[in-house]
């Protein structure tokens, strides 16, 4: 019997003398649902010392510890004091002052970052937080005695923040297209034209952030799939991304009977789609054939007049390989994330003078690759 495991949550201490101003930042921190911390306040370098048995993973601590009391350790000697004990615990150090003498200090006693006190503060301590957990989150996925349950929790953040990200760079988008309607000079709408595409290559790259994360999250949810729903929801999503038309055809013989998870299908067409339109930027005509053969669903997605050079075939799936600079080199690694995911295979191949042939095989009652 396996035992079972449960999501770990990070352990976060917040030590400062200063007493309001910890119990707003302990109280703004719990009501973070990125972090679901368990949080505990102290308000000495002492009392902070004594509960290291706790095991906590991150301390956020102030610079100034001994104001009321003289005698009292200061921050300093509190993070020497943790270091010693517990070396993997992250210490992000907190200061009234803005000063180079004090954060260079810091960081060679083993600081993990340092923030200064502002308006900012809270975000700012946020942000090292939240940078600090993917940092643990990175060394343990990837360590030999790292678990799935860490490699989850990695992936969670990721898609989280990947997903927050996107939040004011839509914003941004959505502004500059309404100060472009306002605009006449033709020089500075060249130059918001030029912003506005590069904010759009930049909120493309983090979607598919977002996607590579779910994928890699997702339980699959098999139902019928409606090949041609999805080919024409693929098709319009990409159309809305990039300028280019894409034409798909279906093979009228195909017998509809073939049940997978409805979004990583989308995903699957959607990538191919996009990776086309990202290697030639004038209409480009795509078809795709649906067969079965004994045991497999076979697509077959087929692009007129594009080619990949042979010596570029063996890479082409690879993250962030590209073909072209304006590509972002994550759509055919999607492609093939998403086929391992529903067990099958993806190949390449061409047609020369015609264009290039993606053959996916895929099962017919799909599982989840443990890959």
């Amino acid at each position: 019997m396996n035992a079972m495991v449960t999501k770990s949550i990070p352990s976060i201490f917040l030590v400062d003398d200063d007493k309001v101003f910890l119990s707003a930042l302990s109280h703004r921190l719990k009501q973070e649902d990125e972090f679901h911390a368990d949080i505990k306040s102290f308000s000495s370098g002492e009392e902070c010392i004594q509960n290291l048995i706790l095991r906590p993973q991150i301390i956020v601590l102030d610079y100034y510890l001994n104001s009321d009391c003289s005698t009292a350790m200061n921050g300093l000697e509190t993070l020497k004091k943790i270091k010693d004990i517990s070396p993997d615990i992250d210490v992000i150090m907190l200061s009234s002052q803005n000063d180079m003498g004090i954060t260079v200090e810091v960081m060679k006693c083993g600081a993990y970052d340092y923030v200064s006190k502002s308006r900012k503060t809270f975000s700012r301590i946020k942000d090292a937080i939240a940078n600090t957990l993917i940092s643990k989150a990175k060394k343990e996925a990837y360590s030999p005695e790292g678990t799935n349950v860490r490699k989850e929790d990695f992936n969670h953040l990721v898609y989280h923040m990947s997903h927050d990200f996107r939040e004011p760079l839509v914003t941004t988008l959505g502004v500059l297209n309404l100060a472009k309607k306002e605009i006449k000079d033709k020089q500075a709408l060249r130059y918001f034209n030029m912003i506005g595409k590069s904010n759009e290559k930049l909120d493309f790259l983090l979607l598919s952030f977002n996607k590579i994360q779910s994928i890699n999250l997702c339980h699959l949810q098999k139902i019928k799939i409606d090949f041609q729903k999805i080919l024409s929801n693929s098709v319009k999503s990409a159309n809305e991304n990039r300028i280019t038309q894409t034409q798909i055809r279906i093979s009228p013989d195909f017998k509809n009977d073939f049940f997978s998870d409805e979004t990583l299908m989308y995903y699957l067409f959607q990538s191919l789609i996009l990776n086309a339109i990202s290697y030639k930027e004038t209409e480009i005509s795509n078809v795709v054939s649906l067969t079965r053969n004994k045991e497999n669903l076979v697509i077959e997605f087929f692009t007129w007049n594009m080619t990949i050079p042979p010596e570029f075939q063996d890479k082409i799936f690879d993250m962030f390989f590209r073909l072209k600079p304006w590509s972002t080199g994550l759509e055919l690694y999607l492609v093939k994330k998403i086929v391992q995911k529903l067990g099958g295979q993806v190949q390449l191949s061409d047609e020369p003078m015609k264009g290039t042939v993606f053959t996916i095989m895929l099962p017919y009652e799909p599982r989840m690759s443990t890959n």
